[in-house]
């Protein structure tokens, strides 16, 4: 539930903000700045709490190191998905082609994988 809960609704509430800057403001330099500032905010807040989840699984040290390297590299995934969700609201209409749409949903179903590897908390002894 976690996976869909929160990582995967994650991207989507960081798209959200942009949404509504372009809304309420004009297109241009906030995009790109919540394009920088917002997914390294989500990076940090996902990166603690998969830390203190993967702290607290019921796994084996090698498992947990396994773990933290899937978190690590999901989180790299995230980064690349919001920047470039984040970005899109600043480009020209028709700018972006079908093709960068399915690279950017392949990724982020990496990101799901990585992440669901990353949260599984082991076996109760």
């Amino acid at each position: 539930m976690r996976l869909f809960g929160y990582d995967g609704l994650l991207p989507a509430v960081v798209l959200l903000v942009p949404a509504a800057l372009t809304i309420t403001i004009r297109k241009g330099f906030f995009i790109e700045f919540t394009a920088v500032v917002l997914p390294i905010i989500a990076y940090l807040i996902r990166g603690t709490l998969g830390l203190r989840n993967i702290k607290a699984n019921v796994c084996s040290k090698p498992f947990k190191v396994l773990q933290g390297m899937s978190l690590f590299l999901g989180l790299i995934a995230l980064l690349l998905v919001d920047a470039f969700l984040i970005l899109s609201w600043s480009l020209p209409a028709n700018a972006l082609s079908q093709r960068d749409y399915e690279i950017t949903a392949l990724i982020y179903g990496c990101y799901l994988v990585l992440m669901a590897l990353a949260s599984f908390p082991g076996f109760a002894k």
